[in-house]
């Protein structure tokens, strides 16, 4: 695969030189600062409740984009990250500080101590090559399939969860990507992508497709991720200011197979106010409260490729304007077989044309965790009781 990668980059290099030749190229630059504190309170008497604790994330990206030609293009984006004092986030994440794994060795610690932590890393790092109907991505880019907007059971190679802070970029991944599009809306592609090895079980090939046909727009999914096939489609109908979606997710791995699936409504009366509501299953899900700590610690809550561990729930997200400058958004995940749910307000303030505000918290209800004898030593008695309450605010700063 890298003698692959290495040969398309030399590739790309040259086809700079030689065609489109008189075309005029562009550099641009870009980027932001964002200030994330974090601090969660545990639930009263619940055993895994610790004291209170904080966090402080400060993030700086660099957005840098050069176009030698028309056909010909290099994006990087280096990524300075600061973490201060211990983990708050509790199932919260900024999305700034995904440390995925690199095959390109664009990453380093500065510092990596307890309560300081300081990484360089290149976010993005691709050279794009277009022709005709044709493109080819090497390198590290941003990847995602599947029409689901609260669960993604399609998009696996490096999802954000719903208690995601910021999803402004999605993480990097290091991947070689052919694209051929045909007409307005079709577009057929394949990807490999490295996730921890070049092996097939720590690897993503994926064969994708999509097209329109009326009002649908269709998707099919095969896939080899992890050493798991994986078959999939997506559907979304346009209705207007009113849309339906679904993904269907079928793996297939050496023992048992499972299903995830989800079926949603987005209601979009204007650019500001949305709101979508989706239901969501997974059968590789624990039924009962008690096996809950046993799929969590199974390898794929490991790697990220769920963050549920039940089977069935329920979610509404979505931003209604309450001003021009202000905004208030959320989302409500529940978990109907324990009756626990999870809570998400923020509320949103564009400071100005370059900068926002961000003012919210996280909460689980449901019924918390309990002492049990050995072996156990701890019960879950529900999904989200457990968790502690978390308060964050955030500024971003665009340039």
């Amino acid at each position: 695969m890298r003698p692959l990668l290495a040969g398309l980059l030399a590739l790309s290099l040259q086809v700079s030189t030689t065609a489109d030749a008189q075309a005029r190229g562009t550099f641009r630059t870009g980027g932001h600062l964002k200030l994330f504190t974090v601090t969660s309170v545990p639930k009263e008497g619940d055993p895994l409740g610790e004291e209170a604790s904080g966090q402080a994330v400060s993030d700086l990206r660099l957005k840098l984009n050069w176009r030698p030609i028309r056909s010909l293009r290099v994006e990087l984006h280096p990524q300075l990250t600061l973490t201060h004092a211990g983990s708050a986030l509790s199932g919260l994440q900024t999305g700034v500080q995904e440390g995925l794994p690199e095959a390109l060795p664009l990453s380093a610690d500065l510092i990596d101590e307890d309560a300081v932590q300081a990484r360089a890393r290149a976010d993005r790092a691709s050279v794009r090559l277009d022709q005709g109907p044709l493109r080819v991505t090497a390198g590290r880019q941003a990847v995602s399939f599947g029409k689901g907007r609260i669960f993604t059971p399609l998009d696996l190679v490096a999802a954000f969860r719903p208690t995601t802070l910021d999803t402004s970029y999605k993480p990097g991944v290091d991947a070689l990507r052919l694209d051929l599009f045909q007409g307005v809306s079709g577009q057929v592609t394949l990807l490999g992508a490295y996730l921890g090895d070049w092996e097939l079980d720590q690897s993503a090939l994926v064969a994708h497709g999509k097209g329109s046909l009326g009002d649908w727009e269709l998707e099919g999914f095969v896939g080899g991720l992890y050493g798991d096939l994986v078959l999939g489609t997506s559907a979304f109908y346009n209705a207007g200011a009113v849309g339906l979606y679904g993904d269907l997710n079928v793996t297939l791995p050496e023992d048992d197979s499972f299903i995830r699936a989800l079926v949603g409504v987005q209601f979009k009366p204007s650019e500001s106010t949305h709101l979508n509501a989706e239901v969501y299953i997974q059968t590789l899900g624990a039924s009962e409260p008690d096996d809950y700590l046993l799929q969590y610690a199974s390898p794929r809550f490991a790697r990220g490729e769920v963050w549920l561990a039940g089977e069935l729930y329920g979610a509404v997200a979505g931003q209604l304007e309450l001003t021009p400058l202000v905004s208030l958004s959320g989302a409500l995940i529940v978990n109907p077989l324990d009756t626990s749910a999870l809570i998400m307000p923020s509320l949103v303030w564009s400071v100005s044309d370059n900068a926002t505000a961000n003012l919210g918290a996280l909460v689980g209800l449901g019924r918390a965790s309990a002492p049990a004898g050995p072996p156990v030593g701890l019960r879950l008695r529900s999904e989200f009781g457990h968790l502690p309450s978390t308060a964050f605010l955030s500024a971003s700063v665009y340039f």
